[in-house]
Order: structure tokens, then C-alpha cells, then sequence
């Protein structure tokens, strides 16, 4: 049955949305506290408020007024302002894809890998990259995990393959206690060693194909919240393995959106522990 309009009860609705419109909560007092802490270790204003929202089921301010609050900071000579994410144009290089692209021999495409992966069910899954610094001198391997986005990072002085896989390995072979799949490269050359990495942890590797960088969203993403502490442009022949262990530690212990503003730490441990 069509329910009849009424004119008094609209009223009242229109009234009481209105007296809502723009209410803002204050950040003042312990929310203040809590707001800077979070912003001092680089969490977003929207994972600040979601991760609130989410954890203690209260009215939270809204990632505008935080941002509004950081501007007011700006303002008065603060500095919260410099823990925001910077984003730059991601700009592509074709000439310089294009060579060092489709060389690699014995590479499984990304076509073969099992439905699984896919489906982000399980932990352990990881997609894997380069980033590169100042000049072609030195880089970072990001490995990303699909399903918690837990992150390794290890720094590397050449893009020598041999080198690069073996970087890989020390990093996965932890993990390759029930813990590791699959892993899925790029196509740079400096992953063609990627026989060692399956042999000797006797997991399968795969290969997105040429210029889809979607088939590895999850490590393109992270690679972009890795350049909020190494924009490009950076000289990387300063690094030390301390300042990148604190990039992966502060990455795995942000909330994200994509998980409920949980950290990936929480997601990835918790997995094992509900399914030992």
C-alpha cells in the first residue's frame, strides 16, 4: 500500500536534517591528542576517522574536518601538515618500458595462475616490483601481499637479477612455512632470475602481462604510499636497511580503508592464527 504524504511530518524531516547539515565535532581536548598522534605517524585523515569508527563505534570527526583542523595548524606555524601523503603525476616512460619488457625467458604468464589468487581468500599471495631511484641507482623490491596488503620492502644496490632474486628470497623464505604461495613480477628484467626464487622455495612465480600494471593493483598502490617517505627523484645510495624497516613497519601498521581500517599486521597474522 502507497503510503500518503504528509505535510507536517516532511516539515519536521526537512527541519531536522537541516539543524544536522554541517555539524561538525570539534577536535579539541583528548580527540586533539589522538588526532596528532596519528597524523604524526602518517595516517590519513580518512583512516584516522574510519579506523575510530570503526574501532570504538562512536561519532568521530569527519576526514574534512580533520583536513580543515591541519590546514587551521598550517596556519598557526604548525607542521601536521607535512605528515600528508604527496601525490605526483605517475608519468610513463615508453621507450624505457618497452626495453626492458617481454626479454625474460621461461616467464609463466599471469593467465596460468591458479583461480585462487583471484579470489583473495587466503594470505600469501604476493605481487612484487621495483622502485627505483635517483639516476638508476639503487632501489627498493616491494612485495605486497593481495589479500592483507602486508608489505616487505629490501633495498638492493644493483638491478643485477641475480642480486634482486636473492634479495627476494631472504625476504620470502620466512614466510615459506605455510605462510607463501604464489608471487606475481613485473616484467623488468631484473626479476629474469625468478627460476632460482621457485626453485629454491618451491612456489610458483608469474608474470603480469606488458603494460597492465591493474594485475598487480595491490603493489602499484603501496608503491605510491612508499613514495610519500621516497619521492622519485631521491637519491637512494643513502638508504640503510633501518630507514627502510621503518617504511614497511609504518605501512603495515596504517589501517586501511580496503580492509575495514584494519593495519595489514592484524590481517596477515590473524589469517594464520584462524587457520593454522
Amino acid at each position: 500500500m502507497k503510503s500518503t504524504y504528509n505535510a507536517n511530518e516532511a516539515d519536521d524531516h526537512y527541519r531536522k536534517k537541516k539543524r544536522q547539515c554541517g555539524r561538525n565535532y570539534a577536535i579539541d581536548g583528548s580527540l586533539q591528542k589522538q588526532v596528532d598522534r596519528k597524523l604524526l605517524q602518517d595516517w590519513s585523515p580518512e583512516q584516522i576517522h574510519g579506523y575510530f569508527k570503526e574501532a570504538y563505534h562512536k561519532p568521530m570527526a569527519s576526514h574534512e574536518t580533520i583536513y580543515q583542523y591541519i590546514y587551521r595548524n598550517k596556519k598557526e606555524g604548525g607542521y601536521l601538515y607535512e605528515h600528508l601523503r604527496r601525490k605526483r603525476k605517475y608519468r610513463h616512460n615508453r621507450t624505457h618500458t618497452y626495453k626492458r619488457r617481454g626479454q625474460i625467458p621461461n616467464r609463466r604468464s599471469i593467465s596460468e595462475r591458479p583461480d585462487i589468487v583471484n579470489q583473495r581468500v587466503r594470505v600469501g599471495d604476493f605481487e612484487g616490483d621495483l622502485i627505483i631511484g635517483k639516476a638508476h641507482k639503487g632501489a627498493v623490491i616491494s612485495l605486497v601481499d593481495r589479500k592483507s596488503l602486508y608489505t616487505l620492502l629490501r633495498f638492493t644496490t644493483t638491478k643485477e637479477a641475480p642480486k634482486v632474486s636473492e634479495k627476494i628470497l631472504r625476504a620470502l623464505q620466512p614466510l615459506n612455512n605455510g605462510r607463501f604461495h604464489t608471487l606475481t613480477l613485473d616484467n623488468g628484467l631484473e626479476f629474469a632470475d625468478h627460476k632460482n626464487i621457485s626453485d629454491k622455495l618451491g612456489k610458483m612465480v608469474y608474470f603480469a602481462d606488458p603494460y597492465s600494471p591493474w594485475q598487480r593493483g595491490c603493489n602499484e598502490n603501496t608503491n605510491g604510499l612508499v613514495r610519500q617517505y621516497l619521492p622519485k627523484g631521491m637519491d637512494f645510495s643513502n638508504l640503510t636497511p633501518q630507514k627502510i624497516y621503518f617504511i614497511q613497519e609504518k605501512l603495515n601498521h596504517r589501517p586501511r580503508k580496503k580492509l575495514g581500517y584494519r593495519t595489514p599486521y592484524e590481517v596477515f597474522y590473524d589469517f594464520f592464527a584462524l587457520n593454522p
